[in-house]
């Protein structure tokens, strides 16, 4: 799944925040509806 889900997005930029990081791909995955779809907005580390 991992391989799949590069191959869509070709790449990630990484970016660190005050809050922690970002990750958002070069080419945006396509928003279905789930809460699970582009991690555009900050994921953080715990």
């Amino acid at each position: 799944m991992a391989t799949e889900l590069v191959a869509q997005i070709k790449g990630v930029a990484i970016d660190m925040t005050y809050m922690g990081f970002t990750v958002d791909p070069e080419v945006p995955l396509a928003s279905s509806g789930s809460s699970c779809g582009s991690c555009g907005s900050s994921c953080g580390s715990h």
